[in-house]
């Protein structure tokens, strides 16, 4: 009598989740709604803005460039079945400056300086607290206390 074998069984590999954390100045950019730090409405892609919209060269900019970046190498990851083979890499995006403000670009610099970094205190607060899922956060942020 032959033998029959099976085929060998083919193990797949479950579908897991990765969620980063973007924070970034979104106070910059108008038309996102927030709870709490976390940007819960409002589309961040590509030519959502125009050049009426965005302040060439400020901080605006900076966070709108950095966000992109940022989803840009996402998409590439989630896109290659050959990188992060069953994973799925999610973006969730905190504001550490709070909700849109028309004057935020105005007294930024006054508001950085007298805030000592409870903005940013709150915001990790938050997404301790509240975002359990997120892995780890990617920022644009620097500090001139930190050495």
């Amino acid at each position: 009598m032959a033998s029959t074998s099976s085929p060998a069984a083919i193990t797949l590999m479950p579908l897991q989740n990765i969620i980063l954390g973007m924070v970034a100045w979104y106070c910059f950019l108008p038309h996102l709604v927030l709870n709490g730090s976390l940007i819960v409405h409002g589309n961040m892609g590509p030519g959502l803005y125009n050049y009426s919209q965005i302040q060439i060269g400020g901080y605006d900019v900076w966070a709108y460039m950095a966000d992109l970046s940022v989803q840009m190498a996402v998409d590439s990851i989630n896109a290659d079945p050959n990188v992060l083979r069953g994973v799925y890499v999610g973006i969730k995006r905190f504001s550490d400056c709070g909700p849109w403000n028309a004057d935020a670009q105005g007294n930024w610099a006054e508001r950085r300086r007298r805030s000592g970094g409870y903005d940013s205190t709150v915001m990790a607060a938050d997404v301790i607290e509240h975002n359990p899922d997120v892995l780890g956060v990617v920022s644009l942020q620097s500090s001139s206390k930190a050495r």
